[in-house]
């Protein structure tokens, strides 16, 4: 007598698993594309290519201000207005 692990490893065929309930039997996974739209690439680019403000205009600046700049450079905005200047400068 052959176990049901044996009967299938030797036997049986490779199948989908079955469809999410409510999906029926044609779904698939959909595959995730991440695309930046021209728009904000090119907000991006523009706020890259802008000079940044003095360390003592920056200190003046309010926290969500300073935030907004790192993340629109690419930097981490985490920490104190202190630490988000300066990576900003870095």
């Amino acid at each position: 007598g052959w176990t049901a692990a044996q009967l299938i490893h030797n036997h049986g065929e490779a199948e989908a698993p079955p469809a999410p309930e409510g999906f029926g039997g044609d779904y698939v996974t959909p595959e995730i594309e991440v695309e930046v739209e021209p728009e904000l690439a090119e907000v991006i680019v523009e706020a890259e290519a802008e000079p940044l403000p003095s360390e003592v205009a920056m200190k003046r600046m309010k926290k969500a201000e300073l935030v907004e700049m790192a993340v629109t450079r690419g930097l981490d905005s985490s920490g104190t207005k202190a630490d988000i200047i300066a990576r900003l400068l870095g």
